[in-house]
This record gives structure tokens, sequence and C-alpha cells, in this order.
């Protein structure tokens, strides 16, 4: 558990219903297509050897999700590599120090994980999140995304 002012950031390992509620709550935040993220989602997101959550919380355990983050571990040739995904701090609780406690939080675990490298896409128009990035220490690098959708048929 990491704590910034009266925000707790926890990794999530239990399901509850308020849980489900608030990452419903927050999705929409992120993404404009719409988000089906469904109780059974959550469950295998939490029972993943291989995906940590990671939620903010306004006070203590009880209180309603404002931030979440998304930490993706594999093995390659290469190293071990964690991805972070699905940065999103409620937007009446930004400028508040709470995706530094999010971003903290993940880097910490991926540390005592024995992580090599660290990655992350921001869309460029998230001008306060590519700035957060780059103080925490991210650097863009040169290289091409690809993104092919395999449910467009």
């Amino acid at each position: 558990m990491h704590q910034q002012q009266s925000t707790t950031v926890l990794t999530v390992s239990e399901y509850s219903e308020a849980l489900l509620a608030g990452i419903q709550n927050l999705l929409p935040q992120l993404t404009q297509r719409p988000a089906d993220f469904t109780a059974d989602d959550l469950k295998t997101l939490i029972r993943s050897d291989h995906t940590e959550l990671f939620i903010a919380l306004h006070g203590d355990s009880g209180a309603q999700a404002i931030g979440m983050l998304t930490l993706v571990t594999f093995k390659t040739p290469t190293g071990y590599i964690a991805r972070i995904e699905d940065v999103i701090v409620d937007t009446a609780s930004r400028n508040k120090g709470i995706g530094i406690a999010l971003m903290n939080a993940a880097m910490e675990h991926a540390r005592n994980l024995q992580i090599t490298k660290m990655e992350l896409t921001s869309n460029g128009k998230r001008v306060a999140a590519n700035s957060l990035y780059r103080k925490l220490g991210f650097r863009m690098v040169d290289t091409n995304v690809f993104r092919m959708s395999l449910n467009a048929f």
C-alpha cells in the first residue's frame, strides 16, 4: 500500500462490486469507445499471474476509486518487461499527485520483480500525462507502434 496525501494506492487482490463500479466509472474517462468491463473481466484480471491492477482511493479502502493503472509483466528472450496500460485519474481528482502515486506504486512493484525494462504508450494529446511520464524518467524511443484489431472482420 502506498499513500500520497489522503490517497491510498492498493494492489487489487480481491473482487468487489464497489471496485467494479469504480472501474466502470473511470473507463469512460480513458477512452471514448464503450468499455464493456464485466465482473468476469475483473476477476480474470485479478487472477492473472502477469497483471497487477493498482487502484487509487481517496482516503482508505472503503472509499471510491479515483484512479487506476494496469501493470502487465512478461518474459522475453531479451529481458523481463513491464508494460503500463490504462492509466486514468478521475477528472475531479487530477493535479493532486494521484498519477504520481499510481506510477510510483507500479514502478516499485516492477523493481521488486527485477523487471529490466518498463514501457508505456500515451496519446500525444495527453499533455499532462506525457509530462508526468517524462518527469518520472520515461523517455520517448525511436520506434513505430503497430496495431491491428483482430475483431475487425
